[in-house]
């Protein structure tokens, strides 16, 4: 998780929730699990691969590490 969530008093209403991925589910896109997530969260879920982007480093030193 990263961004506004991780962020104390920076979250807010209409805040999206951002996440970053190491890999995704088998069998499930990127968008597809965008998806899911938006639908279950109720609110819109920003979905990213870490190895693809480039704020993997901001991600890795500001971001919280979840494993569900």
């Amino acid at each position: 998780m990263y961004g506004s969530l991780v962020k104390p008093g920076r979250f807010r209403e209409w805040s999206d929730v951002d996440l970053a991925f190491e890999s995704l589910p088998t069998g499930m896109t990127l968008e597809y699990l965008q998806s899911l997530l938006t639908a279950d969260v109720g609110r819109e879920v920003d979905v990213c691969m870490l190895g693809r982007t480039r704020l993997q480093p901001m991600i890795e030193s500001e971001g919280e590490r979840w494993i569900a």
